[in-house]
């Protein structure tokens, strides 16, 4: 089986995906993307590697068994995506709280990040690629990562089902402009 777990930057994939005990083998993207030279150009903008999904899905062919970790692991084949969710302005304190590359305009970058979490962005792309019956929303706003792990766990244990529509963030867009 192949699992993703996806959201926006800051959602706390890597810090749950660190702690899963499912025996699956957790694969890192970004830092797959960066060793094995999986992209197709740089992004002088956003400071950032263009990611080959082609490529990544043949470097991936025939592995099995794996936690797929990064907010771009929606889009490639997999049979179940998890996607983290986080209230935006719990986000935007998250990202504040990260060291970034002296290039990128931080505040532009954060900003991105808040409203594409608003308005669903990840979630919505998942639904669109993989359909409901293979999307598991967690909504981990205010919640230990060790609960959001259990959550984690129980979509990849077949313990609970697909759901999506939990939670609603478009609010904040509004708050924002007001």
């Amino acid at each position: 089986m192949r699992i993703a777990i996806t959201g926006t930057p800051g959602t706390g994939k890597t810090t749950c995906s660190k702690n899963i005990t499912q025996g699956c083998e957790i694969l890192h993207l970004n830092d797959i993307i960066k060793e094995k030279k999986l992209y197709q150009g740089f992004d002088e903008n956003r400071q950032t590697l263009i990611a080959d999904i082609k490529a990544i899905e043949k470097h991936l062919e025939g592995k099995d068994n794996i936690v797929i970790d990064s907010h771009i692991s929606h889009l490639l084949e997999v049979d179940k995506v998890i996607v983290l969710r986080c209230h935006p302005i719990e986000l935007k304190k998250r990202l504040e709280g990260r060291e970034y590359n002296e290039e990128i305009d931080i505040e532009k970058s954060i900003e991105e990040n808040v409203k594409a979490e608003s308005l669903d962005v990840i979630l919505v792309e998942s639904v669109e690629i993989h359909g409901e019956s293979r999307v598991y929303e967690i909504d981990g706003t205010g919640k230990e990562p060790r609960v959001i792990v259990q959550e984690i766990e129980a979509a990849i244990a077949g313990d609970r089902d697909p759901e999506v529509g939990l939670v609603s963030f478009i609010e904040y867009m509004f708050e924002e402009s007001g």
